[in-house]
């Protein structure tokens, strides 16, 4: 007999876009939650049985049926997923319950970068690489299951040492609408760190507060409102006051600007260009708009599928890429000239599944110069001269 759960629904299942697989969910998903319902209502008549006695023969003859029905399409359904068409199929059917099997996903892959003080350092790569999940990791809103973060020569994750940095690695996150409480004001939204790190009194806060909606360009009478009354790049002004209000050193940029206008954009890059050189941060910049890494970054390293495979000066990335994959992203920026050249390059296939990592090099499946030893050998960072790292097996024959 099934425990009482709550109803088994399509997000209990890895989503897909293929018809068979989705009538398979409709499927597990009726099946289940009528024998669970079923089953409730049952034990709620058997109470009712031994108290009053109340059904007759018939009835409780066709609750057996009701009840051999269902365990019967359960049984369907579970050889329906045990089938050999459907092996590969992560849905598993078990003991009158629905469970997925758990597979590890390496979002991120024994990747190590560093970042020098008052130095913005771009990382870039397609939707989907880890970008995001490496900005969190930095700071511990996600735990790696291996490795170090240091900051300052300190691992943040060891013990109190953690919650002595914290303070120091603030983020800007990607969507200005999502990242601020809309029941807050703005004062409140940008004292809340002020607050939970018991930062002053209430009077040194607000004070602390106006002086950074200052810096940031918001207006006085800011303060007393609420983030819908503001439009986007007004909430992103209020996001990197409050990443400013405990006076950090390094600040990690969630593609701060990626959900604003264009001529928004511009004005908060350069709000954050004055904010650094005031305040002596160092930002780690998250982005897929390379046209805005190559403005604003010092240094750049490129993500794909949880690995970096170049890193190098700014100029000389963009003048002189080494690994295939860096190419074609240069070669996918658009260029603003109907009559200018195309794209002179384009990669084929799709980026692979992390949850089926190819062997060897990450990029072999789209790359066009890949050999044998790219697909059995996955290469090693190597330095090409003045910091340049490429991680490619062809790097010096391209």
């Amino acid at each position: 007999m099934l425990p009482r759960k709550k109803a088994i629904t399509p997000h209990h299942f890895d989503q897909t876009e293929l018809p068979w697989q989705a009538l398979a969910n409709a499927v597990v998903i009726q099946a289940v939650n009528d024998y669970r319902s079923f089953t409730r209502m049952l034990r709620r008549l058997q109470k009712k049985i031994a108290k009053v006695g109340t059904l007759s023969d018939d009835e409780r003859a066709y609750l057996r049926i009701r009840i051999d029905y269902y365990s019967y399409q359960l049984r369907e359904v579970r050889s329906f997923f045990r089938s050999e068409d459907f092996a590969l199929y992560p849905v598993k059917v078990r003991s009158n319950a629905i469970r997925t099997e758990k597979r590890d996903v390496k979002a991120v892959d024994d990747i190590s970068f560093s970042i020098g003080r008052g130095e913005t350092f771009g990382l870039v790569g397609e939707s989907g690489c880890g970008k995001s999940t490496t900005g969190k990791a930095i700071v511990r809103l996600l735990k790696p299951t291996a490795g170090q973060v240091l900051f300052e020569g300190r691992d943040i994750f060891a013990g109190k040492t953690g919650d002595d940095l914290s303070q120091k690695i603030q983020i800007i996150f990607q969507d200005p609408y999502s990242s601020l409480d809309p029941r807050f004001t703005v004062g409140r939204c940008i004292a809340e760190p002020l607050k939970v790190h018991k930062v002053g009194n209430r009077s040194e806060q607000e004070a602390r507060v106006r002086s950074l909606m200052n810096d940031v360009g918001l207006r006085p009478e800011a303060y007393t409102k609420y983030p819908h009354e503001f439009s986007g790049g007004q909430r992103q002004r209020i996001g990197v006051a409050r990443a400013l209000a405990l006076n950090p050193s390094l600040i990690v940029c969630d593609e701060p600007v990626s959900a604003l206008d264009v001529s928004i954009q511009a004005q908060i890059l350069n709000l954050m260009q004055d904010l650094q050189e005031k305040y002596s941060l160092t930002y780690l910049f998250i982005s897929h708009n390379l046209a805005v890494v190559e403005h604003l970054c010092d240094r750049v390293a490129v993500m794909y599928l949880g690995n970096l495979v170049e890193t190098a000066e700014t100029e000389t990335l963009f003048c002189h890429p080494a690994h295939p994959y860096t190419r074609a992203l240069l070669d996918a920026i658009p260029v603003p000239d109907p009559d200018g050249p195309t794209m002179r390059s384009t990669l084929e296939g799709d980026v692979p599944s992390l949850m089926n990592p190819p062997a060897g090099c990450c990029f072999h499946t789209r790359c066009p110069h890949a050999c044998e030893r790219c697909r059995l050998e996955k290469p090693a960072l190597q330095e090409k001269g003045d910091g340049h790292l490429v991680a490619c097996h062809l790097a010096d024959k391209l």
